[in-house]
């Protein structure tokens, strides 16, 4: 049984509390319910922790992805930079038209998933990425976007008013997933080459 991971407990902590709070005070039902969503799947991310041990720095990016999750919801773009309605952060736009905050986090969130998903595979002794185990990787990354996406879809349903988009925006989701969990599988490969 691997050791209960404390610090980043805490800096999770941290994060989501006051986010739950800010979420409650400004009445923000949406971010009320992921900022709860996220302390479930902090206890299933423990719980596959004492399973597979995850790396710290693993661990650590779970972390920062709680919070530039909280962030994206609840904290405003300044006047000025590009953004569509509200002007959260998940509504800033890189490139406009093209590339948004929203993306980014989704590529992030499932690259790091994807890097959880083979450090899962290797606790059951497989210890080479070959094309069959990154296919499998990669594929069941983008199962866990499509979870997010559920997700995100029983938010429409018990929450009057979200910010969670249209069709056109949950597959631009999928493709973000998709591509984040493409680079993780690519740099796992990169990795394993240079050891």
């Amino acid at each position: 049984m691997k050791r209960f991971p404390l610090p980043q407990a805490l800096v999770t902590a941290t994060i989501v509390i006051p986010s739950l709070v800010v979420a409650v005070v400004n009445r923000n039902a949406e971010f009320a319910f992921y900022a709860t969503v996220t302390v479930v799947l902090g206890v299933v991310i423990y719980v596959a922790h004492r399973r597979t041990g995850f790396p710290s720095a693993l661990l650590w990016l779970l972390v920062g992805w709680a919070a530039l999750h909280m962030a994206g919801g609840l904290l405003y773009v300044p006047e000025g930079l590009p953004a569509l309605e509200p002007r959260v952060w998940y509504n800033f736009w890189f490139i406009p038209g093209y590339l948004k905050y929203d993306n980014v986090i989704h590529a992030y969130g499932f690259g790091v998933t994807a890097w959880a998903c083979w450090c899962g595979l290797k606790s059951l002794g497989i210890t080479r990425p070959t094309f069959g185990t990154l296919l499998l990787t990669w594929t069941a990354a983008q199962g866990f976007g499509a979870c997010n996406e559920i997700v995100e879809f029983t938010a429409t349903l018990l929450v009057e008013e979200t910010n969670v988009g249209d069709f056109n925006n949950a597959m631009w989701d999928l493709v973000a997933n998709a591509t984040g969990a493409l680079i993780a599988c690519l740099a796992i490969a990169g990795f394993d080459r240079r050891t």
